[in-house]
């Protein structure tokens, strides 16, 4: 009796599958084809480089200038008194460049600057 229930699931378990494959086929041949469309409609195959430069383009479009994406790069030091100790800065290795660059963010800047205060050690 069970191996009658079996067979039926069985069946449809198989013809799931080779759904699954056809439409994971299909899905893949759609995409190739809008991948070579884009190609042939832009000329070249867009890098990462391509799209840094667009989106530094179009902000100086976009944004006031008071809201530019700037560089993270901050001097890091112990009061307004003293000289800079060092620098935090998040870089990115760029593909028209071979010296890493900070990368851009949107930066909020307080009216009060407000100190952090804690201890550095070898172990820390």
């Amino acid at each position: 009796p069970l191996s009658g229930i079996i067979q039926p699931v069985l069946l449809v378990a198989r013809h799931c599958v080779k759904v699954c494959h056809q439409l994971i086929e299909a899905l893949q041949y759609i995409e190739e084809m809008l991948k070579k469309q884009l190609i042939a409609a832009i000329g070249k195959e867009l890098t990462l480089h391509d799209l840094e430069e667009y989106m530094r383009f179009h902000g100086r479009r976009f944004f006031r200038s008071q809201y530019l994406p700037k560089p993270f790069c901050f001097a890091v030091r112990r009061s307004a008194w003293h000289s800079p100790e060092g620098t935090l800065a998040i870089e990115q290795q760029t593909a028209a460049s071979s010296i890493p660059e900070p990368i851009l963010t949107v930066v909020a800047k307080a009216t009060q600057a407000q100190n952090m205060h804690f201890s550095l050690s070898a172990s820390s």
